[in-house]
């Protein structure tokens, strides 16, 4: 370890690096096996001590992050017996774990939780809940994503990733859409602040002839759903005066194609009242989710309003005529 070691300019080296990888091979995924710094147990600061350690993992997993990288592991979680290396004194202990041999948090462990959960975005999975009687949220989950229609966008209409700055423009498209309840001007960083650079990649705007947005769509992320990663389909919407044409489902062939190259499987949550959009979700895969408090009467009252053969397979009976 070297008493001038430069945190700042350890990120700024792996970025550096990585790029120059990216350039020799374009559109291949890039992923960091190892990246670690030592601390010496009980030592606190110095060039080994455990404040260094932590500032060194917090600027080096703050750059790597996607798109820069797919993903990124850190030697090590624990220190451990090692044979003697004279580069570090001989030492008999591998001193670049996280936590002690006796597993005692040291600082890095906490900057490592911190800089994956900014990195991942995670965020709890909001349960069914009733904002009116005739309105309930429920859940929808997709075990894999094999087998997604293909469906074409109409002449003339396509879609795009979004750039940065064009929240505002998102928000518009939801507002203009929305009829069961206000969306605020936050509601882009809400949804997504927490990860900006991701949305150049999930989020997609459809767009018309002339390039104007008329709808959006997000192909997002939810690390532990149950304590298992989901791709998320999330924020569908359609302009009215262009809905009918068949875009909702083009965007969502589209979004379900890019989730499937980093998932194995993908939820969404929406509403009961929205007949429309369960149908299609339906014929594209996804299944009532029952384990919730409430679902199942939930998902009776759609029943008996909208016939599908996988609803009726998932409620175990057929509806009502």
């Amino acid at each position: 370890a070297n008493p001038a070691y430069d945190p700042a300019r350890s990120a700024e080296w792996w970025r550096e690096e990585i790029e120059s990888l990216k350039a020799l091979y374009p559109g291949k995924p890039v992923i960091v096996t190892e990246c670690g710094y030592p601390a010496l147990e009980g030592i606190a600061e110095g060039a080994v001590g455990e404040t260094m350690q932590a500032q060194v993992l917090e600027a080096e997993l703050g750059a790597l992050r996607p798109p820069l990288v797919s993903g990124v592991t850190v030697w090590c979680w624990a220190d451990h017996p090692w044979p003697e290396e004279d580069f570090l004194r001989y030492l008999t202990t591998s001193p670049f774990g996280v936590v002690s041999r006796a597993r005692r948090p040291k600082p890095a462990l906490e900057a490592v939780s911190r800089a994956f959960r900014k990195a991942r975005s995670i965020t709890a999975v909001r349960a069914p809940h009733a904002p009116n009687a005739e309105d309930l949220f429920v859940r929808m989950v997709r075990p894999h994503l094999q087998e997604i229609p293909e469906v074409p966008f109409p002449e003339g209409f396509g879609i795009r990733p979004m750039r940065p700055g064009e929240g505002a423009l998102w928000t518009d498209i939801q507002k203009d859409t929305e009829r069961l309840f206000t969306i605020g001007n936050d509601l882009f960083e809400r949804e997504f602040g927490d990860d900006p650079e991701a949305t150049t990649w999930r989020c997609f705007l459809v767009v018309d002839a002339r390039g104007t947005a008329v709808g959006t769509i997000s192909a997002w992320y939810s690390r532990d759903v149950g304590g298992l990663d989901y791709g998320r389909i999330h924020w569908v919407a359609i302009r009215p005066a262009f809905q009918g044409k068949g875009l909702g489902k083009a965007a969502l062939s589209h979004a379900m194609r890019v989730l499937a190259r980093h998932h194995v499987r993908a939820w969404l949550d929406t509403s009961t009242a929205r007949l429309p959009a369960l149908r299609m979700y339906l014929d594209f895969g996804f299944l009532p989710d029952l384990e919730l408090a409430g679902a199942r009467e939930a998902w009776t009252s759609v029943q008996a309003k909208l016939r599908h053969p996988v609803l009726d397979a998932a409620l175990g009976r057929k509806a009502t005529p």
